[in-house]
């Protein structure tokens, strides 16, 4: 995680924590250096997620943050990034367990009944995925009683160790959609992994990720997928997905999603990454929304790129927009 505190008072950069209007409990402002940003501390950094986000033109990454800031190339930005970052990373940019040896799942989280199996299904899951999801991922359901009813439950784990979870309402009138671990609950935050990772390691080692925004994104491709867990990624993300040598970035098909994966492309590419940017036809808004036979079908297609990349520009090429 990056210390962004400490960053700021090393540069003399300033800085505030509260007493005005854009000051929020959790959040370091400063001026931002993007929009020009004359009257107010619009530029702010999230001291749990890791991120940066301005009122005016929204998320940047830590990387664009420090170039900005320092006048100074994407490199160097990277060294300097590596200087800040907190205890809770290594030398080599594992992240290790803090607080809670392990993280609490709710009360009440069991096997799925048939209510979840029957979401799964309307959501494209046959029930050999399902199977994939509950022995593979892990899924688990609650029942009709507690705070946490009707629920798939999402164990996020890191190097084996349940560090966090997230859950997903099946009824569509919950307007409570995603309810994520509470603080006092989880090991670490969840914007300080990369859901799917130890499956992915599994399955390729540290040659290849492909990388999405959700959990059902990276369910549809299978192992292999990781999820930011939305849009923004964090400076612990980044160094996460800088460990594998290919990475295949898949991101919402909309304007956000597409310019948030050409930022995280070119973060990659900065730091000697091979990187991919696949865009959906037009009738998928994301991963999740793909048939599942489509779905792996594109992962072992992406697979195959990056083995031969002839017959990868022959086949691909004609179904999705890869830069």
């Amino acid at each position: 995680m990056f210390d962004a505190k400490r960053f700021l008072d090393d540069y003399s950069i300033q800085y505030i924590t509260e007493g005005h209007k854009h000051s929020r409990p959790g959040w370091i402002q400063i001026k931002c250096p993007f929009c020009n940003s004359r009257e107010g501390w619009h530029l702010g950094f999230n001291l749990e997620g890791d991120y940066w986000h301005c009122w005016r033109c929204e998320w940047h990454s830590t990387i664009d943050v420090v170039c900005a800031l320092l006048n100074c190339e994407k490199y160097q930005a990277h060294r300097t990034i590596q200087c800040y970052q907190s205890s809770i990373l290594t030398k080599n940019n594992t992240i290790i367990v803090r607080k809670n040896n392990t993280a609490r799942l709710p009360e009440g989280a069991g096997r799925l009944l048939h209510c979840h199996r029957k979401y799964l299904r309307d959501r494209g899951f046959d029930d050999l995925a399902i199977k994939e999801l509950i022995d593979t991922w892990g899924i688990l359901g609650t029942g009709p009683i507690g705070e946490w009813k009707f629920r798939i439950i999402i164990p996020v784990r890191f190097n084996g160790i349940l560090v966090s979870f997230i859950t997903r309402a099946i009824s569509q009138n919950n307007p409570l959609r995603y309810k994520n671990c509470p603080r006092n609950l989880e090991v670490m935050s969840i914007k300080n992994t990369l859901y799917g990772y130890d499956q992915v390691k599994r399955t390729f080692g540290k040659d290849l990720v492909i990388v999405t925004e959700g959990v059902f994104d990276a369910w549809k491709l299978g192992p292999g997928a990781v999820a930011t867990y939305g849009v923004n990624y964090s400076a612990a993300q980044l160094n996460l997905l800088a460990e594998f040598k290919h990475i295949a970035i898949l991101f919402d098909n909309d304007p956000a999603g597409q310019r948030r994966a050409d930022n995280l492309a070119a973060d990659l590419n900065n730091l000697g990454r091979r990187t991919i940017v696949i865009t959906l036809d037009e009738k998928y808004k994301d991963a999740g929304d793909m048939p599942i036979s489509e779905a792996r079908s594109l992962m072992y297609e992406i697979f195959s790129f990056f083995l031969d990349e002839k017959k990868f520009n022959q086949t691909i090429q004609s179904n999705y927009n890869i830069t």
